[in-house]
């Protein structure tokens, strides 16, 4: 939209919204990926509670939120994110993953978590600038499969419309930052591996926290008033929090319970479904019956006992198997895969 300055009349700006990018499919559709649980945490010796983090007051908001995205609960949802982006990239192979991070500490752990599951990722914090400028120049051009971590600067001027996956594993919540940040993820791709505009959703992960919410429901439903009006025809920061987290807070445990999606109705199904119905208890089970069988079939391929097996998997990391998270159990189970040799067993 045009709109000519009263004041100076051979002057304008012109106003685009999110609704003419979708109307003119200059931008595409968000999917909302939504994890909600318990978080604990401690002010102090104060010890601090919330059973859902999405029903947390104002008070316990924030302390909530980084919480739940530096234990269990974010690591979680950044497994289940990039099972989602594995599954993505086989229908297209050019789809790239960006994953905000609360600090530099926690870009740097989730880096080492992203490559020990098997992807092509890199890091670009503002610590970093020469550096961080030729990694976001290579995500921004290298056409290849890649995963960016980051924490504040990647996303200021950032335009790769390769970008699919968002996991937002971050506590700042300013709406202006919400919105430019969600937006690195809903440019329409024209390369050919990327399919047509119906092709094409932004799949967006992030904690069920209510400081985001009333952003998430703006989009939400913006985005489905347009998107009914499309397919019905018609015509037409600087990489720290901008919360008041007390400095004396010590985030101690969290857990999901519920996922909650938010799809957009496009009239047509998604080239990735989005299936994540299983709890983190469940994947674990899952992940530990895996390993348990591997191992069978390690100890029968070496003339071994399966406790002799078990006793070196422990011993090569360190920990048991029933105090492992979703990652460490797969690391374990990757490990198992490759075994190939006669494990060295006192």
């Amino acid at each position: 939209m045009q709109i000519v300055d009263q004041n100076n009349p051979n002057s304008c700006f012109v106003s685009y919204s999110r609704s003419d990018g979708l109307e003119d499919h200059a931008l595409i559709p968000m999917t909302f990926t939504k994890f909600d649980g318990g978080a604990e945490w401690m002010v102090g010796d104060q010890a601090k509670h919330v059973p859902q983090l999405s029903l947390a007051n104002k008070s316990d908001a924030a302390g909530a939120l980084t919480t739940v995205i530096s234990t269990e609960l974010g690591t979680d949802m950044l497994n289940s994110a990039l099972e989602h982006y594995k599954m993505h990239l086989k229908t297209n192979s050019r789809a790239k993953c960006l994953v905000v991070c609360r600090d530099i500490t926690d870009a740097q752990n989730r880096l080492a978590t992203v490559m020990r599951l098997g992807f092509d990722a890199s890091i670009a914090t503002s610590d970093d600038s020469s550096a961080a400028v030729k990694v976001l120049t290579r995500f921004q051009d290298d056409p290849t499969p890649q995963c960016l971590i980051c924490v504040g600067m990647a996303y200021e001027g950032l335009n790769v419309p390769a970008i699919t996956h968002l996991i937002l594993l971050n506590n700042y919540r300013s709406p202006p930052w919400l919105e430019q940040c969600l937006g690195r993820a809903t440019r329409y791709d024209n390369h050919p591996s990327a399919g047509s505009w119906q092709d094409q959703q932004a799949y967006v992960f992030i904690p069920a926290d209510p400081l985001a919410n009333d952003v998430i429901q703006q989009i939400i439903d913006e985005q489905e008033a347009t998107l009914k009006e499309v397919t019905e025809g018609r015509n037409g920061p600087s990489g720290t929090s901008d919360l008041d987290t007390n400095r004396d807070m010590v985030p101690l445990r969290s857990n999901v319970t519920d996922v909650y999606r938010f799809e957009p109705d496009l009239g047509f199904e998604s080239r990735t479904p989005l299936v994540i119905e299983k709890t983190p208890k469940q994947i674990e089970d899952e992940l530990r019956q895996r390993i348990g069988m591997l191992a069978s079939q390690w100890a029968r391929k070496h003339s071994r006992s399966i406790q002799d097996v078990n006793r070196y998997i422990k011993r090569s990391f360190n920990k048991a198997r029933s105090h492992m998270t979703i990652t460490e159990l797969k690391l374990v189970e990757a490990f198992a895969l490759k075994a190939d040799g006669d494990p060295y067993v006192h």
